[in-house]
């Protein structure tokens, strides 16, 4: 399937259900390149390839997309803003992968993983910035062999990749489930043009008779 077929059914599948799922972002994530092979139980990160970097930008830029939802609930604490710069620094070769994978310490997703139990979607933006960092460091993990299967009913809160995690964020209204269904929408159209224009695909826009439906 070529690249703008690829694009043109992740349309078609967001103009119909309003969300996108894990298959078909995994199918947009291989349009950008292929996955650098290694042993399954790895720690060790993975090269700047350049499908990965494509793949880093676009998770970092959805971790961007809600970082003032965070901010407006958290405005002194910075640090998924500060893994977001740290990533970006990375990926354009400004630091090492050791200064990278420093920041990678359990106490600062478990301090985002009770502000998600704490403060609910809000807290998603930032598990997306930490998501977003571990695709800098080891690509996306859908893409793995073993887990290139899995659906979104696989998987639980704990394990959603960064485009996911930052759709869950934008789509928070307060218990208005129309503006919630309007928001999913939004997101993916904003993400599935984001992703366009990262893997190459020039003066892509989503159909305009979808947003008028």
């Amino acid at each position: 399937m070529d690249c703008i077929e690829v694009f043109r059914q992740a349309e078609k599948e967001i103009a119909e259900s309003g969300k996108l799922s894990l298959t078909a972002r995994r199918k947009i994530w291989q349009t950008m390149g292929s996955l650098e092979p290694r042993k399954r139980d790895s720690l060790k990160p993975r090269s700047l390839t350049e499908p990965l970097k494509k793949r880093a930008y676009l998770a970092l830029a959805c971790a961007q997309k809600v970082m003032p939802m965070w901010c407006s609930v958290y405005p002194d604490n910075n640090s998924p803003q500060n893994l977001i710069e740290k990533s970006l620094a990375y990926l354009d070769g400004k630091i090492k992968v050791k200064e990278l994978r420093a920041e990678r310490k359990q106490s600062t997703i478990d301090a985002f993983m009770n502000a998600v139990d704490s403060r609910g979607s809000v807290g998603s933006a930032a598990v997306a910035a930490w998501d977003a960092m571990v695709v800098a460091l080891e690509d996306e993990s859908y893409l793995e062999p073993w887990d290139s299967d899995l659906t979104d009913d696989d998987i639980d809160a704990y394990e959603r990749d960064a485009a996911k995690e930052a759709c869950v964020a934008y789509t928070y209204t307060d218990g208005d489930d129309g503006k919630c269904v309007i928001r999913e929408m939004e997101f993916w159209v904003w993400y599935l043009e984001e992703a366009a224009k990262i893997a190459g695909l020039k003066n892509y826009i989503f159909s305009e008779k979808y947003i008028k439906e």
